[in-house]
């Protein structure tokens, strides 16, 4: 994550250098990063000079991933989910404890079932529905 102070020296070793690949090289950042951030300031550079000074002050902007839809993790594998551990619920009560399906086993169906899902988003979907 880039701070103001980074980008500010990210803007002004390009300003020093006048190479992208030059001022990547020095800073040890990525090219496409120092990219974005050239970009943003010739940009508010050739826009007014009101702009040009709050774009200076403000702190950098990253997208919001919280609001992003799930790929994996659709409706359909959160059913099938739901119900491999309705059927947990209903052996645990008959006294069937080692019968459960622990989450390998789970993703394990889902996987043959055909869904490329990871075991990491499995047991996370688990977990959150043990703790609501």
């Amino acid at each position: 994550m880039i701070t103001m102070t980074d980008r500010n020296e990210i803007i002004s070793m390009y300003d020093k250098t006048g190479s992208i690949r030059a001022t990547a090289r020095n800073l040890g950042l990525n090219r496409k990063t120092i990219t974005k951030y050239v970009n943003e300031y010739l940009e508010a550079k050739s826009s007014s000079e009101s702009e040009f000074v709050a774009y200076l002050k403000s702190e950098p902007t990253y997208k919001d991933g919280s609001k992003r839809q799930k790929k994996v993790l659709t409706g359909c594998v959160c059913a099938m989910i739901d119900g491999f551990l309705k059927d947990n619920d209903e052996k645990r009560a008959r006294g069937d404890k080692k019968l459960c399906m622990k989450a390998t086993d789970i993703h394990s169906r889902l996987k043959s079932a055909g869904y490329d899902i990871s075991y990491p988003s499995v047991t996370k979907y688990i977990q959150n529905k043990k703790n609501t």
